[in-house]
């Protein structure tokens, strides 16, 4: 987990939670450029904080467990990666906490998210914990009929 001095640009479409992403490398200019193209919808402070395992069988797998604003989410990698699309990287995101749960027993076998309680105060009692916190600043650029760009 590290702080980055470059920027990463998201392209982002999402349908029915799926989300399809690549990420990429640019400079100031490259910024400038897709400023000028898109008008800016916003920007917006993100603070995600990343669980896993004490031996990262979540992360080691390509699932992205986190917290965002309080809303847990489960980002899981989809069956149409296989072939390599074009070095996208394609998730279906879990946000409801019923269905992490059951996400989670299915990858971790003997963990039992049946448990009452909040989400977090469950995966404390089998072992989870947080293992990354990111801060960041998201500017979102978009045009109609849904094109966005996500610099953060």
């Amino acid at each position: 987990c590290g702080s980055r001095n470059t920027f990463g640009v998201k392209v982002e479409t999402k349908t029915f939670g799926v989300e399809v992403e690549k990420k990429f490398m640019f400079d100031a200019e490259t910024e400038r450029r897709i400023a000028e193209a898109l008008p800016l919808k916003g920007e917006v402070r993100i603070e995600d904080s990343y669980f896993d395992t004490p031996d990262f069988r979540l992360t080691t797998q390509d699932f992205w467990l986190r917290v965002r604003d309080g809303a847990w989410e489960l980002k899981e990698p989809t069956p149409s990666r296989e072939g390599g699309s074009a070095g996208m990287d394609v998730y279906n995101e879990l946000t409801e906490e019923r269905d992490i749960a059951a996400a989670l027993e299915r990858l971790l076998p003997g963990m039992d998210m049946t448990r009452g309680g909040p989400l977090e105060q469950r995966l404390f009692a089998e072992g989870c914990e947080a293992f990354c916190t990111l801060v960041s600043a998201r500017r979102k650029y978009g045009a109609a009929g849904g094109v966005g760009v996500d610099l953060d």
